[in-house]
């Protein structure tokens, strides 16, 4: 009977440090695991690699400053995405001053829909550059205002935006909104989005240059002032 109970007690001595092994091999291999987040803002690194993007790519996406120049940026972001919230009120005023205003380059904006909310908010900024483009970036811009402010974006909100921010009904914002065709506007999105390999948001391209950190300021006018005029 004693020779039991001890080969009972070696069997769970056995069992338990196998079980404490095998917790600490988890536990080791989930805290090697390298992030996979898709926010960009917290990048180091300013490498640049280079991807095919052309005027085709992004004629019919919504687009600020002169048509005729050379350089191109476009920012892929997604107006749930903080960090995208972030670059655009820190980042981009800078290239719109420096660089749009003077002439010196264009800008367009390719919709991401990583959370929830974005398509809901993708649809809605979709249905305002083709109804009413100049008011696009007016309300692009108060869109990212909104959701950072509220965290969270819903039919009401989009309502209320286009009221004060476009000269747009409600009654054809709700239409359009049930349109296949606007639908399809996000599916190319996502066509660009998946063929260009962009994975955090924003992702910023100058003349087909993916740069590693788009909040990165000088890393952002070294890739515009080597693609210039005449350059």
């Amino acid at each position: 009977m004693g020779g039991i109970i001890i080969k009972g007690y070696k069997f769970i001595v056995i069992i338990t440090t196998f079980l404490i092994v095998l917790c600490g091999i988890v536990i080791f291999n989930f805290k090697s695991t390298p992030s996979t987040a898709t926010t960009n803002e917290d990048k180091d690194s300013t490498d640049v690699v280079e991807v095919e993007l052309n005027e085709n790519s992004i004629k019919d996406q919504p687009t600020l400053g002169d048509e005729e120049v050379s350089v191109q940026i476009v920012e892929f972001g997604d107006f749930i995405c903080p960090a995208c919230q972030t670059w655009n009120e820190t980042v981009f005023p800078m290239i719109e001053e420096d660089y749009i205003k003077s002439g010196k380059a264009k800008f367009s904006f390719v919709n991401v829909l990583y959370h929830d909310d974005s398509e809901l908010a993708s649809l809605a900024a979709e249905v305002v550059h083709k109804r009413d483009p100049s008011s696009y970036w007016k309300f692009h811009d108060n869109l990212f205002r909104h959701i950072k402010k509220e965290r969270e974006i819903d039919q009401e909100g989009i309502e209320e935006l286009i009221k004060k921010h476009t000269d747009i009904a409600i009654e054809d914002l709700n239409e359009d909104m049930k349109k296949p065709e606007f639908a399809r506007e996000l599916e190319l999105d996502k066509k660009l989005i998946k063929e260009h390999g962009v994975s955090p948001t924003p992702s910023l391209m100058i003349n087909g240059r993916l740069l590693e950190n788009p909040f990165d300021y000088e890393e952002i006018e070294k890739a515009i002032n080597g693609h210039g005029e005449g350059t």
